[in-house]
């Protein structure tokens, strides 16, 4: 189940019509049961550069010390970049308006791509879920498989570079 922090980040995402799956123990506890914390998603880097560009930096707005990179457009959005929320321990406002606190182990990891894989393929794979009260598309059973056993052969770089 999402915590507040990630679908807060996650309605960001899909205010700004970013193209992303979820993937990863998320996904795996959708289809499995299985209890995860974090939250795994893969953007879509071609068809969303500009919604991705503009969801991180009203994020890192709002959260301006979850994480050192500068988010400010353009970014230079490459394939084989993570990013994660929060890179350190920090503070939130759940949905209540309580503050909470979060840390990388609870927060969302955004990966620009997988090695081996066409975002495009994935995408059209996936399947439609409604997780919380958002709706939101999900690796298919089958790839979520074969990416994760690639995923922990092949870690991805830390953070993305700004073209400033």
């Amino acid at each position: 189940m999402l915590n507040d922090y990630q679908r807060q980040f996650l309605a960001h995402f899909l205010q700004h019509q970013v193209r992303f799956l979820v993937i990863g123990g998320m996904a795996r506890w959708h289809y499995f049961g299985t209890p995860t914390r974090d939250l795994d998603v893969v953007v879509d880097i071609e068809r969303s550069a500009n919604g991705i560009e503009r969801a991180l930096e009203e994020w890192k707005r709002e959260h301006p010390i979850h994480t050192m990179l500068d988010l400010s457009p353009p970014l230079a959005l490459r394939p084989m970049a993570q990013i994660k929320f929060p890179d350190d321990l920090c503070a939130y406002r759940d949905d209540n308006g309580d503050i909470q606190e979060i840390g990388p182990e609870d927060g969302v990891d955004v990966l620009t791509s997988l090695p081996s894989f066409s975002f495009a393929e994935l995408y059209e794979r996936s399947t439609e879920a409604n997780i919380g009260d958002l709706t939101l598309r999900l690796l298919c059973p089958d790839d979520l498989e074969r990416t994760a056993t690639i995923r922990q052969q092949q870690p991805p770089d830390c953070g993305i570079e700004t073209s400033n």
